[in-house]
């Protein structure tokens, strides 16, 4: 690699270096950036260096470590003209294929994109980068193409290799497109297939819609269907809404109809109404029907209050009625108050005549205080009395001290009576210290009691230390005596080297002496990271393992790493396994993760499966991933299979789902399930739902909707008698 590097870098100084090569003047400054971070104009006395210079100091610097955008990058950066900036990324080609240099290779990368995208990509299209490291930079060279030109860069999204890059590309050139011309990139939006893609492509036109044009934006949601993404697409406007117009924001939540989405624009409203007039939002939230939802809005607007007037914050709290919602917002308060006077705060509780609410607020101002003056926190916490509440606030004291002091946390500890809060406070300092001292830490274990957390505390080392030094980690484990700690410090390890190591990894799943639940779960892991880091490597490994449960576990973790970026190829790999519980499970997985980005081909793969388990569960995880994107479509899908236990199931999955969140929707599958019990009992869910947001028009469906008269008046009676009083 070294020679090649050196080569490369010879053959480049003599063609594209060579003085007057570079076409363009290099004191011209070309157009800034608009992403990845360029946008630093460079001083004026600041003198770009020659090519040469520059390629030189690139490759010394990434040879001692990963590549620092410093002050002098981004004036070079700024300078740089686009076409110099891919002489430079053709001359470190060997430098920009390593996982460390992701954020050299997106600088030059999006500086070269300014003048000449197709240059850009294909360069990146010869580079040897796996699915994960790549797909930064296609959607860096996506986003930048499409402030140029968004149809070419929309065009170019198609003619990429897997399915995450065409998908995710195609979603950051619409959110860009959405910066000059939201409607048309909306339109764009809407003509993907329904699914997860198409949904964040609505997200993200709708993030960067002009906050001067978001009443278009309003009109545009409106004429959406009434199925979830137009749920999603409200409640992401009714948040950018309240940023700038927080009244704007509330109107446009009164005119949507009842129900969680309406809801959902309230909250985001007056979450940033709150911000600017809290006496305001109070009043308006506080003019809301009493009940849980007015609550939430009051202690929403509570916190944001207390920040810009404490005192008065607190006396609106005082005002709201008795019951969870001002025990909940009072103890916020009263802690925050602690951390900013905790004399002030003492002197309140002092002055609670509940002896239930001033344990309450003790605890409350015990906690906060743990990080800020644990010993004052001591003080506060000695005065509960002894129980849960009290163990809570000493094992907040105990990870606050031991932050200050280790060695007092731990004899400070050691001074509390036997049971829950001494050994709770013990544990807060043992998982501290296993980030800054696991020798320590695992000295502290050694006489921990078997009963008393000590597997979990062997774990939380294990994987700590393993951050560090692996192999003394190990070397712990495998000293202790109990089984079952070696087991949970085993996995601890095994899973915190997939982030370093993946064979290592590997390695120690097959010869720690791991069984059973444990070893399996953690081979699934493995594969599951190894197949997109090195599929090659991920399908030899699984081809060497003996048949068995370990086997097949790797596998069932190869298919949900593999269904992840590419579906289809997933989809025929489970088709060429063994029959089998491994298989149906493998189907199950792939038909969930294609689903989440394009479930109509995963409906088409699915109607070729044969009956059985793997189908059944296949059709169910697909009914509940689509119907969140194109509730009509799923419905249409379902219908359409053989009448059956099969098809029943999928309705009633699809009925169940939209009862929570569109009852009116969800009726519309009822009348096609065949099985009549199964149908009454989910005619019950769906219309108790519906009868909880809209009362009357629930009611006039329940008198057509089949279910007997009886069971209508037990079901009304039944949720009358629960009604808040």
């Amino acid at each position: 690699m070294t020679a090649l590097f050196a080569f490369t870098l010879g053959w480049w100084s003599h063609q594209a270096l060579r003085p007057g090569n570079s076409g363009t003047n290099p004191t011209e400054l070309p157009p800034r950036a608009h992403s990845g971070g360029l946008e630093t104009p460079a001083s004026q006395d600041f003198k770009l260096l020659p090519l040469v210079e520059l390629r030189d100091r690139l490759a010394a610097e990434t040879k001692t470590g990963i590549w620092q955008n410093t002050r002098f990058w981004e004036q070079t950066l700024a300078l740089l003209p686009s076409s110099d900036a891919g002489k430079l990324a053709r001359g470190l080609r060997d430098v920009l294929t390593s996982p460390l240099q992701i954020d050299l290779r997106q600088a030059l990368l999006i500086r070269w994109s300014e003048r000449a995208p197709e240059e850009a990509a294909a360069f990146l299209e010869e580079l040897s980068l796996s699915n994960s490291t790549k797909l930064s930079s296609v959607l860096a060279i996506a986003s930048v193409w499409a402030g140029s030109n968004h149809e070419r860069a929309l065009a170019w999204t198609a003619t990429l290799n897997s399915d995450r890059e065409r998908n995710d590309a195609r979603v950051a050139v619409l959110s860009r497109w959405a910066e000059s011309d939201p409607l048309q990139a909306a339109a764009q939006a809407l003509s993907i297939e329904p699914g997860l893609i198409r949904a964040s492509a609505v997200q993200g036109v709708l993030l960067n819609w002009p906050a001067e044009e978001l009443n278009a934006a309003v009109s545009w949601v409106k004429k959406l269907p009434n199925d979830p993404l137009r749920l999603q697409a409200i409640d992401l406007l009714a948040g950018r809404l309240a940023e700038t117009d927080p009244t704007a924001a509330i109107h446009f939540a009164e005119e949507l109809p009842a129900g969680s989405s309406r809801q959902n624009a309230v909250r985001s409203a007056l979450s940033q109404w709150s911000m600017r007039d809290p006496a305001a939002a109070w009043t308006y939230a506080n003019a809301l029907a009493a009940g849980g939802v007015r609550n939430e809005f009051l202690s929403t607007i509570a916190y944001s209050w207390y920040q810009q007037n404490p005192k008065e914050a607190l006396a609106r709290v005082q005002g709201m009625p008795a019951g969870s919602a001002r025990a909940h917002t009072l103890r916020n308060l009263i802690g925050q108050l602690a951390e900013d006077d905790p004399e002030e705060a003492l002197e309140y509780v002092r002055g609670v005549t509940s002896s239930t609410e001033r344990d309450t607020l003790l605890q409350s101002v015990a906690t906060s205080l743990a990080y800020v003056d644990p010993t004052l926190a001591a003080a506060f916490a000695a005065a509960l009395p002894a129980g849960p509440r009290q163990n809570s606030a000493y094992a907040s004291i105990a990870a606050g001290l031991t932050r200050q002091n280790p060695e007092k946390a731990i004899e400070w500890a050691k001074t509390l009576p036997d049971g829950g809060a001494r050994r709770n406070a013990l544990e807060n300092v043992i998982t501290f210290l296993a980030e800054v001292d696991p020798r320590r830490a695992s000295t502290l274990i050694a006489g921990f009691p078997a009963s008393q957390g000590r597997d979990q505390l062997t774990s939380t080392l294990a994987g700590q230390w393993a951050q560090s030094d692996p192999a003394a980690a190990r070397a712990w484990v495998t000293t202790l005596e109990s089984a079952q700690a070696r087991e949970s410090g085993f996995v601890a390890i095994g899973h915190q080297l997939l982030n370093s190591d993946t064979q290592a990894a590997f390695s120690l799943a097959m010869q720690s002496g791991l069984r059973g639940e444990a070893q399996s779960s953690l081979l699934s892991s493995i594969a599951q990271t190894l197949v997109t880091e090195a599929p090659q490597t991920a399908l030899t490994q699984a081809s060497q393992l003996p048949a068995g449960p370990l086997r097949e576990a790797f596998l069932s973790g190869l298919v949900m790493g593999m269904s992840e970026n590419e579906p289809t190829t997933a989809a025929a790999f489970v088709q060429r396994m063994e029959p089998g519980e491994s298989r149906d499970q493998a189907i199950s997985l792939v038909a969930s993760s294609w689903a989440m980005a394009h479930p109509e081909a995963a409906s088409r793969w699915i109607t070729t499966l044969p009956p059985g388990t793997a189908t059944d569960q296949a059709v169910q995880s697909l009914v509940s991933q689509w119907v969140t994107a194109d509730a009509d479509a799923t419905l249409r899908w379902a219908s359409s299979l053989t009448p059956g236990p099969q098809r029943d199931n999928a309705l009633i999955t699809y009925a169940e789902y939209l009862s929570t969140t569109s009852p009116a929707t969800a009726v519309n599958a009822l009348s096609r399930i065949m099985d009549s019990e199964r149908r009454l009992q989910i005619t019950e869910v769906v219309a108790r739902n519906w009868l909880a947001v809209e009362r009357k028009k629930a009611e006039t469906w329940l008198t057509r909707s089949g279910l007997p008269v009886e069971r209508q008046r037990a079901l009304l009676t039944d949720i009358d008698s629960n009604r808040p009083r």
